[in-house]
């Protein structure tokens, strides 16, 4: 863990201030978020900040805790997430050593792409950045543990789950509470983390036992932020299986670290969900996942022109529809795609993760 650390204090003070919102000038000098400041008296030096006005000083984590009113894991772990770097994995020797196995790429198969199929994308919300910081306080006040175990059934290892921070409802009462004692409850409705129940009374969107996903922004002033949250349902056959913010926001693509990292021109698995898409990072495959057809605006197919995409759908009739609008429209909008075509008796992404770690020992 002292490496982890250190390495969360190496990440450039500059652009954790930038992901914090703070506007650095070319001088780097800001104005100081810890009190009333006119005049900009936040400096920032040697990868280090220190206001001459309130003294206030730290590295880039301690930046992070002051200004987000974090300790020191979390705030680690917000940097550590937007800068993707993950704690060392505390799982089993075994699934240790199967992950240091190079994975072979996913098998694919190309095939010609079908004539346009327009599928125009609902109109949603708009993500203000007031929402940034209840999506931040939501997850900071869910545990982590349960929804590790849940990802590492699924063959997603501790660090992956960790450093994505993905977390459990274990008590919506006390979340709920929690939130409340911080944002009013008409910021809270707007944002979509909570609703009203048919009493009239306030509840958490999602009940005990649900996982919850954090998307991070990308670009502009999304750019290191949390997004989006999407609920998965624990249970095998529960309904409904997802859920996400109330309220009818747009749904964003969940961008995997390799994801993120992939060059333009290069090989990016469009993958059907998020499991899928953490199950191809997991094969060394940069991925990202988006909600559905539906969910495939103009926009976001633009975002992905630029990638050569390889569509890794469900082996079933929705998975099917899925990859054929899917590349569809992509053509139309002058893109490249090919279809991934997944073995006999796999059904989808996260099974093929799983037999390959049957097949390795990691599993015992």
């Amino acid at each position: 863990m002292k490496d982890y650390y250190r390495r969360i204090r190496e990440v450039p003070i500059l652009q954790v201030a930038e992901a914090l919102g703070i506007a650095v000038r070319k001088d780097k000098k800001a104005l100081c978020p810890f009190h009333g400041d006119k005049d900009p008296s936040l400096a920032f030096k040697g990868n280090r900040f220190h206001c001459f006005g309130c003294m206030e000083k730290g590295s880039p984590i301690d930046l992070v805790m002051k200004i987000k009113d974090l300790g020191l894991e979390e705030a680690s772990e917000w940097i550590g997430s937007r800068f993707r770097i993950f704690p060392p994995d505390k799982g089993s020797p075994a699934r240790s050593r199967s992950r240091k196995t190079p994975a072979s790429p996913l098998p694919e198969k190309k095939i010609a792409l079908p004539g346009a199929i327009t599928a125009a994308s609902p109109p949603g919300k708009e993500v203000l950045p007031a929402y940034f910081d209840v999506y931040e306080k939501t997850i900071a006040l869910l545990p982590s543990s349960g929804a590790i175990a849940y990802l590492e059934g699924r063959g997603i290892p501790r660090d992956t789950a960790a450093g994505y921070m993905i977390r459990i409802v274990e008590d919506p009462g006390k979340v709920l509470a929690g939130l409340l004692e911080r944002f009013s409850l008409e910021l809270l409705l707007s944002s979509g983390v909570v609703r009203k129940k048919k009493d009239g009374s306030p509840t958490l969107q999602w009940g005990e036992g649900w996982i919850i996903f954090p998307f991070i922004g990308r670009d502009g002033l999304e750019a290191g932020q949390i997004v989006f949250l999407q609920g998965r349902n624990p249970l095998p056959d529960g309904i409904p299986k997802y859920m996400e913010l109330a309220g009818g926001f747009p749904r964003p693509l969940y961008w995997t670290a390799k994801g993120m990292g992939a060059p333009e021109d290069g090989e990016l698995y469009l993958c059907e969900g998020i499991i899928d898409a953490l199950s191809a990072e997991e094969m060394g495959s940069p991925a990202v996942a988006v909600l559905g057809t539906s969910a495939l605006s103009d926009t976001i197919i633009r975002t992905l022109l630029p990638y050569r995409l390889k569509i890794l759908a469900d082996k079933d009739p929705a998975g099917g529809k899925f990859a054929k609008e899917a590349s569809g429209r992509i053509k139309e909008m002058g893109g490249w795609a090919s279809v991934v075509h997944l073995p006999d008796g796999v059904k989808d992404g996260n099974e093929f993760l799983l037999q390959k770690i049957d097949r390795k020992g990691g599993r015992k």
